[in-house]
């Protein structure tokens, strides 16, 4: 799933602007320049530390949880784009590690699913993942909000190269 709508470069031959060209700065600098190198799950992960495009994806993601083609999941698993390039940005390395920074997106997206549940726009519990994987060896550098929501959450270890 796409967690940003118009990642599809077609748009831009509907008269239509890609999320890269209205959103450059929702893009991971990589080397000094903004990059839109996404294919499939793969490519060059987002700017974490844009505020904006985090909420992008979380309300997107959870509107998929509500009536997109994951309204029947339970366990929806969150991941970043497969041994993507990080962002570069001095607020994305202020952030911390990838660990940290997969943290504080993942309470970004717990944090919309309880507002939806709260809403009544989303009707069951959905537990959220996210991955132990090569780019999340090192733990956080960083507590976790006291309110996170610990009940709707659960890491996978994904034994690669361990």
């Amino acid at each position: 799933m796409r967690l940003f709508k118009g990642f599809d470069s077609l748009d831009g031959l509907h008269g239509k602007l890609t999320n890269f060209e209205a959103h450059p700065e929702w893009y991971g600098l990589i080397d000094g320049k903004r990059s839109d190198k996404i294919k499939g799950d793969a490519g060059n992960n987002y700017c974490t530390s844009n505020v904006d495009a985090t909420k992008e994806i979380a309300k997107n993601m959870v509107q998929s949880l509500i009536d997109g083609e994951w309204r029947y999941v339970d366990i929806a698993r969150f991941s970043m784009l497969d041994v993507g390039k990080w962002c570069e940005c001095e607020n994305c390395a202020n952030q911390g590690t990838c660990t940290d920074r997969v943290f504080q997106i993942v309470n970004t997206i717990l944090k919309e699913m309880a507002k939806a549940r709260q809403d009544g726009r989303l009707q069951r519990q959905v537990l959220l993942t996210a991955s132990a994987y090569l780019e999340t060896l090192y733990p956080p550098t960083k507590p976790l909000p006291a309110d996170f929501d610990y009940d709707n959450f659960a890491l996978r270890y994904v034994p690669i190269q361990r």
